[in-house]
């Protein structure tokens, strides 16, 4: 059965700090589980709803070309963690409300930035 698998996701999403319990929200979006080839179960959120009325974002990010030639003769480089990169970046307070889903144990917003979320920002 699924059900015990995603709990155990949104537990550790919780647990991690990516999500946070919320009360009421305008923004909910539903819930979306699948299979990775593993067979390990990957949430996703339907954020199209939001991503529709979001202002489209000005600073696309720069080309790779670009970001090399600012970092040659550097002796240091930070680098978010690839794997995670998105659970690194944190939502405006302002905004984490517009990123909120439903689970079967309640409804829960997305405190740091999410795959597929285009702009939470200025939206109608």
């Amino acid at each position: 059965m699924l059900l015990p698998l995603i709990e155990k996701e949104i537990k550790c999403t919780y647990e991690a700090r990516i999500a946070a319990r919320i009360r009421f929200s305008e923004w909910v979006s539903n819930l979306v589980s699948t299979r990775k080839k593993t067979r390990e179960i990957m949430l996703c959120v339907d954020l199209r709803n939001v991503n529709k009325v979001s202002l489209k974002d000005n600073y696309p990010l720069p080309k790779t070309e670009h970001i090399l030639q600012r970092v040659v003769g550097c002796s240091k480089i930070s680098l978010l963690y690839g794997f995670s990169g998105y659970n690194q970046i944190l939502v405006h307070p302002n905004d984490q409300e517009k990123t909120s889903f439903r689970t079967p144990w309640g409804t829960l917003m997305y405190i740091k930035m999410t795959f597929g979320l285009k702009n939470t920002g200025q939206t109608f």
